[in-house]
């Protein structure tokens, strides 16, 4: 069941790839310029990742990211983000310790030092492609498909965290003087989560545990009930006598998903934003 979930998950993908390639090329005909531009900004995340420790990890960082646009009769997007940063438990702060390996046959016991989660903790990568019907100047609507890879940890706590997702999306554009405010809302309804296949047992009081966690099977197919991430973007461009746009962008999400324990994700920011033509 879960190999024929999978497969379907894929086929949904590959059909929507397919489709954004058939509208890119139909772009191509049309005269219209492409547009690209770049935003650096930061993120703070809060997560709580039952699967890997019992804490409230909070992580701030640095995000950069790619975008890439084409109009036409429909808008063509994709974009590449790349973040990286700390991920610390407020609770405790950045913990030292020395981890012990088992006595092997010859009666000795090697030691190694560590720091739990230091300086630099959390890596995060994402690319989105998104395809827009515009219904008026003001209202568009649209389906957007993510993939996103999270690993957080070092040391005495580790946490990893992908997922592929098709969302449907609305975007809201308002004109002023020489900006554009744009909203952008997405809900994704179907995905597939992806967790390493091992685990800390939270029930354990010792933080080198890895040792007597438990196997799971790490791939599953979700849906709107078992992945809840709804993703807000609200932002300002404007255009300035050169001919070139500036842009102030907040964004924020929220994730829920129960496989194969609770993970709770806020996630909130804001970005500057330089277009190059």
């Amino acid at each position: 069941m879960a190999s024929s979930n999978t497969n379907l998950c894929v086929l949904a993908i590959y059909f929507f790839l397919l489709c954004s390639y058939s509208f890119t090329l139909l772009a191509q005909n049309e005269n219209t310029p492409n547009q690209w531009w770049a935003e650096v900004g930061y993120m703070r995340t809060t997560m709580l990742d039952e699967h890997s420790s019992p804490l409230l990890y909070r992580a701030d960082m640095l995000s950069f990211r790619a975008n890439f646009q084409r109009s036409s009769r429909l808008l063509f997007e994709c974009d590449l983000h790349f973040q990286l940063g700390n991920n610390q438990a407020p609770a405790v702060g950045r913990r030292k310790g020395t981890f012990y390996e088992p006595i092997d046959f010859t009666g000795q016991k090697d030691s190694y030092d560590f720091i739990v989660n230091p300086l630099l903790s959390r890596l995060d990568g994402q690319f989105s492609v998104r395809i827009h019907y515009p219904l008026s100047d003001m209202h568009q609507i649209g389906l957007q498909w993510t993939t996103r890879y999270s690993l957080a940890g070092a040391g005495g706590d580790a946490m990893q965290f992908a997922h592929s997702d098709l969302a449907p999306s609305y975007r809201l554009q308002l004109a002023s003087n020489r900006g554009l405010w744009q909203a952008t809302f997405a809900l994704p309804l179907l995905g597939v989560v992806t967790r390493p296949n091992f685990a800390y047992d939270a029930s354990l009081p010792d933080e080198t545990n890895y040792f007597r966690g438990y196997l799971r099977t790490g791939t599953r197919l979700v849906s709107l009930g078992q992945f809840f991430n709804p993703r807000f973007t609200w932002g300002y461009q404007w255009t300035r006598l050169t001919g070139r746009t500036l842009g102030l962008i907040y964004r924020a999400q929220w994730l829920n998903c129960n496989f194969p324990r609770r993970y709770r994700q806020i996630e909130q920011g804001i970005h500057l934003q330089y277009h190059f033509r």
